[in-house]
């Protein structure tokens, strides 16, 4: 008998294995990314309908309202160690717009 815990890392390693091999040829349209339901991370999100892959994210700076659209790899690269990063990583587009934001300074 398998358990829990043996089906969901069969599954996650058999997802990857897709992932990787698909080549993600039916994009899905711009979806709200949440974290729990009716909690959104603020970014809109494509994904493969086949194999469920995230491939772009996208989102406005709150500041600026500047256009961010970046692929997954971009994203995922980022990290959470360099302010920069950070600042992109959170939606804005540089550390300039997230501290006039931080600040609630207008901008010209």
């Amino acid at each position: 008998m398998e358990t829990a815990k043996k089906l969901k890392e069969k599954y996650e390693k058999e997802l990857k294995e897709l992932q990787e091999d698909c080549k993600h040829e039916d994009i899905s349209d711009w979806l709200t990314e949440e974290w729990a339901p009716a909690h959104s991370t603020g970014w809109l999100v494509k994904s493969c309908n086949i194999c469920w892959k995230i491939i772009q994210r996208k989102t406005s700076c709150p500041t600026c309202k500047k256009e961010i659209v970046l692929n997954e790899d971009e994203f995922k690269s980022l990290g959470y160690s360099d302010e920069d990063e950070n600042t992109l990583r959170q939606g804005y587009c540089n550390k300039k717009c997230f501290i006039k934001w931080s600040q609630g300074i207008e901008i010209e």
